[in-house]
């Protein structure tokens, strides 16, 4: 399998090509439905979806396009899997498509309950999606699983202070930096939670 991780944008230039010339070819043999040669590649490698992402420029809205009819119309094969399910929802988010996410993120975690990559994505999206109960649940799931990570619990922290759990968030915050002292993010949202509470307790705050 090719490493999707070296795709130059030249070769996601000319993957985008070959999708539009089959997709031409096909419509002239007035074939139904026509086979998304874009979307072949991506079910055999689905991290392609997010090696080109990763080099579309902001202002190509025709490659964006492109790139995202190929991913729907993979995700629609019968024999998908969660690795691909995954991908694509990362591609969703960044396209500013988070319920779509969501649901491929659902998606897979049907298929693998257990991958900490899907339930972590899930958390920061059903957050995202003012859904922080199901955000923080998935967040505390993927930690008991082992992703004892800083930006694991930074993102915990944030859905359990948007559903009003600020407590709950303060120690998320602190498990943030217990780990990763130098992880401001964590820093600065256990001192506005502190100042909320009107203790104004900075030694509270890790040094």
């Amino acid at each position: 399998m090719a490493d999707a991780s070296r795709q130059t944008p030249g070769s996601v230039r000319t993957l985008v090509r070959t999708r539009q010339r089959g997709l031409r070819f096909a419509g002239a043999a007035h074939a139904a439905p026509a086979i998304d040669p874009l979307a072949l590649r991506i079910v055999a490698e689905p991290e392609l979806i997010t090696a080109m992402a990763e080099t579309l420029r902001p202002d190509d809205a025709a490659a964006a396009g492109q790139l995202w009819a190929a991913v729907q119309a993979a995700v629609s094969e019968r024999s998908v899997q969660p690795e691909l399910l995954l991908h694509a929802a990362r591609f969703a988010r960044r396209s500013g498509r988070q319920q779509q996410a969501a649901t491929w993120l659902q998606d897979a975690l049907a298929l693998s309950p257990r991958d900490l990559d899907a339930l972590i994505l899930y958390g920061q999206v059903a957050t995202e999606l003012s859904r922080p109960q199901e955000g923080a649940a998935a967040l505390e799931r993927a930690i008991a699983l082992g992703a004892d990570y800083p930006d694991v619990h930074l993102r915990l922290g944030d859905a359990l202070r948007a559903e009003g759990r600020r407590r709950a968030a303060a120690q998320a915050y602190r498990r943030a930096l217990q780990l990763n002292e130098r992880l401001t993010a964590a820093r600065e949202a256990l001192r506005a939670i502190v100042e909320e509470e009107g203790k104004g307790a900075t030694h509270e705050l890790p040094a």
